[in-house]
């Protein structure tokens, strides 16, 4: 029996290059930037990153009662401006 892998062999990276040290460090490098998002989970890391409004006021919610808010807020009414 043949094993036969796919691709051409031409963009295969060879073992213990340095091509791979590269993609190595730069993988690691990336999870390190990673790393301060990574105990607050999915939603709470979109929240962060988008700043989603809706989302925000869910966690105000959630969490109404265990710490003291101040909420600021200046916001335009769509529809009567």
């Amino acid at each position: 029996m043949r094993v036969v892998f796919p691709g051409s062999p031409a963009y295969r990276m060879e073992t213990g290059s340095k091509a791979e040290m590269v993609l190595l460090i730069s993988l690691v490098l990336f999870s390190l930037l990673l790393y301060p998002v990574s105990g607050m989970g999915f939603r709470t890391g979109l929240q962060h990153l988008l700043g989603n409004f809706e989302m925000a006021h869910d966690t105000f919610i959630k969490n109404a009662g265990k710490r003291w808010y101040a909420l600021k807020l200046e916001a335009t009414d769509n529809l009567s401006l």
